[in-house]
């Protein structure tokens, strides 16, 4: 919250009575740090981009892994009789895309 009120501080004398949070000072020192320092800010600039890529791999493998949940359910209800648009109601899922799984399923089953 803090941090909010100073990037939206109005006049000096707020800024400064934020400022005065120990962690807010030693977080801006650290900040000019950076952006006056090509070198640091490479660093910066690297270490941030590592961090997304990070949260990226870790989301994609999260889908992945409802991806796999949701076929098995898919292919469960199709072995069990139910039609491919009655599939497609149930999962929020397009019925071309129902069908091409349960066409990838049919090949697997070959």
């Amino acid at each position: 919250m803090k941090w909010c009120r100073l990037i939206n501080a109005e006049s000096e004398e707020e800024r400064m009575l934020i400022e005065q949070d120990e962690y807010i000072r030693e977080a801006l020192k650290e900040l000019e740090k950076i952006s006056g320092d090509p070198k640091k800010r490479a660093e910066y600039d690297a270490r941030d981009k590592a961090i997304k890529d990070y949260i990226t791999e870790l989301m994609e493998a999260e889908e992945r892994g409802e991806l796999r949940e949701r076929k098995t359910m898919i292919q469960t209800m199709y072995n069990n009789g139910v039609p491919s648009q009655e599939i497609s109601r149930i999962t929020s899922l397009p019925l071309d895309n129902i069908e091409k799984i349960i066409e990838s399923i049919n090949k697997a089953g070959r």
